[in-house]
């Protein structure tokens, strides 16, 4: 049986507020295509209304967004669902450590963001967290509530892996 996930967080109701805003706003937005491009020319028609259904489908993953930590004995899982999902191997992990505050704003933003310097982040606020520095240079911060307790349990869980703790 898989052991449960080490850490889940759910997209903040912010978040979500802004997700349904563009649900509505593009539902509304295909509409305004139905009724008001002429039905003989369907091409217009469909390249009018795909941008809006874009709009309707990112909605619907912000609304579904969840950032999962996870340790199976294959390794460490990171996801930031439904768009993205890593995994590394114990053996693929230099570190595992304690960050005292992540922000925002050294990403440009939340979610699952990319910087330059190989550095990925997973978050939907600031706070504390977790740094994961993989064998192959690249480095992930992962916001966590409780970022002790979670080195404690994948420390328990994973015997031989690098962690540290402060």
């Amino acid at each position: 049986m898989a052991e449960p996930a080490l850490d889940v967080r759910s997209a903040p109701g912010w978040l979500r507020a802004v997700a349904w805003a563009g649900v509505a706003l593009s539902l509304g937005a295909v509409g305004l295509v139905v009724a008001l491009v002429p039905w003989d020319n369907p091409g217009l028609l469909i390249s009018s209304a795909v941008p809006s259904l874009v709009g309707v489908a990112l909605g619907v993953a912000l609304l579904r967004a969840e950032i999962r930590l996870a340790w199976s004995d294959a390794g460490l899982q990171m996801t930031f669902r439904p768009l993205w999902r890593a995994h590394l191997a114990p053996e693929a992990i230099i570190e595992v450590g304690e960050v005292e505050r992540i922000r925002p704003a050294s990403y440009g933003g939340v979610g699952l963001r990319r910087v330059p310097g190989r550095r990925t982040g997973l978050l939907f606020d600031a706070g504390p967290g977790i740094r994961v520095v993989a064998s192959d240079g690249m480095v992930y911060e992962v916001r966590v509530d409780e970022p002790q307790s979670l080195l404690a349990e994948l420390a328990r869980r994973a015997p031989g892996l690098p962690v540290t703790r402060p």
